[in-house]
């Protein structure tokens, strides 16, 4: 009724201004859907960003009270091997380097020519070989105290493959609860001759 009593030109400029008013409130909508998308965005970065700073701080900064497992050598040349002298042995050193115990709770190889065993205290451990032939010991376990070292003693049998010659090269996988290397692995490697 309102709309009744005005002139042609008053509902003219009303509607302007309707018009006018509705594209504001729908440019303050849409400015208002695109801050949100903003902050939506903004804070999925966020998170990315602290993810990632969280996973290298991780591997930069060793965590506190854990175990840590280094070796005197990871990759060890045996030179030449003959066959005629035949099994070989080499020794690497395995330190604790954390604040907690290490426990080395199995090993195995990659072949069942290499062999390998833990020396502590002057006494030998039993000796692990390839696992799928399913001869290592089981419910076996060795603890390294913090700052305290032990002695991998590594066999290389070429007897076993009696008919090879050339180089080789053979893995000893150790697995433990050390936090920067659960399942650390050495290498041997050499060339076998008559």
């Amino acid at each position: 009724m309102l709309m009744d009593n005005l002139t042609k030109a008053q509902r003219r400029k009303l509607k302007r201004e309707g018009r006018k008013e509705e594209r504001r409130i729908e440019q303050e909508v849409l400015k208002r859907k695109r801050f949100r998308k903003k902050i939506v965005k903004n804070t999925f970065i966020g998170l990315i960003a602290i993810i990632v700073i969280a996973f290298l701080y991780q591997k930069i900064v060793p965590p506190q009270n854990l175990a840590k497992i280094e070796f005197s050598q990871k990759e060890i040349g045996l030179g030449t091997v003959s066959q005629a002298l035949g099994e070989v042995s080499t020794l690497v050193e395995i330190s604790n380097n954390g604040n907690e115990d290490l426990i080395i709770s199995r090993m195995d190889t990659s072949c069942m020519c290499t062999e390998a065993s833990i020396v502590s205290d002057g006494a030998e451990g039993p000796r692990f070989g390839m696992a799928s032939h399913g001869n290592n010991p089981k419910d076996w376990s060795k603890t390294i105290s913090p700052g305290e070292s032990a002695t991998l003693k590594i066999y290389y049998d070429p007897n076993v493959h009696a008919k090879m010659r050339g180089t080789f090269t053979r893995f000893i996988n150790i697995y433990s609860n050390a936090w920067n290397d659960k399942k650390a692995a050495i290498s041997i490697n050499g060339m076998q001759v008559d």
